[in-house]
């Protein structure tokens, strides 16, 4: 790669770890340790890009879900431009009870026209801090999104007829974006403890209730330890699982 072009570069921070790889899935560094709140980001950031060479960059940035607040979005016709989208998103935030006091940066979209959207919301001093750690780097930060944020954005959209759950496991928490014919419409959230298998087993009594019959998951975690694989494949025997590479948002 020329030197005059900036590298491409992706990174995922969560609360037990984090790393960074290049376009390729080639990993260039790796911070693991227990983090404790939004305002570590900026210090696991400086750990992962003082293992790369230095150079010109632009970095996609991925993080917890528990950094963020997130809700779905029924479809709104009228919503004009970015404005309304991003008003129309905090009031859904505000309506569930989610907190939303200070100062945050949120994004309101819809993948598909007439279609659920998703609504999330991420501090800006969070978002700030990252942004000025990677400057003074040389790094540019192309985006910043919570896990269920990339998931949204980047599950295939080749998945049939089939009605598909996408699980995502974290630390403290575990999510279900449930996609219908290839489009999304809704998400579920349990918080985890100790025995992540059992948010699991709770979140799967969830989505029973709303969203029946389900033919295919698609599952991630970022533990590479956990255990719930097992959960997903003895709670739903008709449908097909497959786990996804940890680098699935590539």
């Amino acid at each position: 790669m020329s030197r005059l072009w900036p590298e491409h570069l992706r990174a995922a921070v969560f609360p037990d770890g984090a790393w960074l790889c290049r376009r390729n899935g080639q990993e260039v560094g790796r911070f693991d340790g227990r983090l404790d709140g939004a305002g570590d980001l900026a210090m696991v950031l400086e750990a992962l890009l003082a293992q790369r060479h230095p150079g010109r960059a632009r970095i996609e940035l991925m993080v917890s879900d528990r950094l963020a607040r997130i809700v779905h979005l029924p479809w709104q016709d009228g919503l004009a431009n970015e404005a309304q989208r991003t008003a129309y998103g905090r009031a859904c935030l505000e309506r569930t009870g989610l907190d939303l006091r200070g100062d945050w940066v949120l994004q309101a979209a819809f993948r598909h026209f007439a279609r659920s959207g998703i609504a999330y919301a991420l501090p800006r001093s969070l978002v700030q801090g990252a942004r000025d750690v990677l400057a003074a780097h040389g790094v540019q930060l192309a985006s910043i999104l919570p896990l269920s944020g990339a998931a949204y954005w980047r599950y295939r959209s080749g998945l049939g007829r089939q009605r598909s759950i996408i699980v995502l496991e974290e630390p403290g928490r575990v999510s279900a974006l449930l996609i219908e014919a290839g489009k999304y419409v809704g998400i579920q959230v349990q918080p985890a403890g100790v025995q992540p298998e059992d948010a699991v087993r709770r979140l799967l009594h969830a989505v029973d209730a709303l969203f029946p019959g389900v033919q295919r998951v698609l599952y991630w975690s970022a533990s590479q330890a956990s255990a719930s694989e097992g959960v997903l494949r003895e709670a739903l025997p008709e449908a097909a699982v497959e786990v996804l590479d940890m680098m699935w948002w590539f």
